[in-house]
């Protein structure tokens, strides 16, 4: 049921506290991986082992912050100017988004104002869609340990980019 003390700022707060514990748990849990960051830090710990100043990760020695930027910037024009597959495919991505959020953006009008829900049950046609992706979600490694015994591959063989698809 809708609650007159509730405004639509909880669901921000909602969203910034579930992030907010999403990110105190990869923060405090998931290892580093970046290797340039690893490589930095066992050159520290080299440096104060072995108490010389000979140890320095390439990471320690890049380029000062404007140097970077020089050399960044520019990769994103010649990444789409040389790569035409990457814009066709990112502007079907575009075109798909602008799509379903509008389909999405359409749901307020047909339960809201045509069917007449109350304003706190016009999002709760979100859950079959919340729904829908968590089930999918806990259920795409049976799905693809299916389709690999369905192809005939051994277990624990090295599987090949397409047979996902």
């Amino acid at each position: 049921m809708s609650s007159p003390h509730l405004s639509w700022r909880w669901c921000e707060w909602v969203t910034l506290i579930i992030s907010g514990a999403a990110f105190l748990v990869a923060f405090l849990f998931l290892p580093e991986t970046y290797l340039p960051i690893l490589l930095d830090w066992k050159a520290k710990h080299l440096r104060r082992v072995s108490r010389t100043q000979k140890y320095v990760s390439n990471h320690a020695k890049s380029l000062s912050f404007p140097k970077r930027l020089q050399t960044v910037l520019p990769m994103p024009i010649t990444f789409f100017s040389t790569e035409p597959v990457n814009v066709v495919l990112g502007g079907y991505l575009v075109l798909l988004y602008v799509l379903l959020f509008c389909f999405l953006s359409g749901f307020d009008y047909i339960f809201k104002q045509r069917y007449n829900l109350l304003d706190g049950l016009t999002g709760s046609y979100f859950a079959s869609i919340a729904t829908g992706s968590t089930v999918f979600t806990l259920c795409a490694p049976v799905f693809y340990t299916w389709a690999r015994r369905a192809t005939g591959r051994v277990l624990g063989a090295s599987v090949k980019p397409e047979l996902r698809l």
